[in-house]
């Protein structure tokens, strides 16, 4: 079975036909796809075809959405691995971290010692 669906792919991709549109219509998966043709050569006009049909608003919100999916995992893999590290904090600790902040924000810590430097 897998040696017709084989010689149909390479059929259709002669004919121009995308990796994922034989994909869709073999019913099989894109890398079995991409084995079986990959020494298929096409031509210049078919290349370009090709790549018309990549620069759609679709497919380009498509591949935007992939990878901002992607991203959001990942991200939520180091923050769940974050979670699990950091030990609770207590009320002093929190309390110490905002005072630090605060001050790093740079303008309490100008007017500060901006006075502190009158006084002298």
């Amino acid at each position: 079975m897998k040696d017709k669906e084989k010689s149909l792919a390479k059929k259709l991709r002669k004919n121009g036909l995308s990796l994922n549109e034989i994909k869709r219509k073999l019913n099989v998966s894109k890398s079995s796809v991409s084995l079986w043709v990959r020494d298929i050569i096409l031509t210049h006009k078919q290349r370009q075809k090709l790549s018309k049909k990549g620069v759609g608003k679709e497919v380009i919100e498509k591949r935007r959405e992939t990878r901002l999916k992607r991203e959001n995992h990942r991200r939520q893999i180091i923050v769940d691995k974050a979670k699990s590290e950091i030990s609770k904090l207590s009320k002093k600790e929190l309390w110490l971290m905002g005072i630090i902040l605060y001050w790093k924000n740079g303008n309490v810590a100008w007017w500060y010692f901006s006075i502190l430097g009158r006084r002298k």
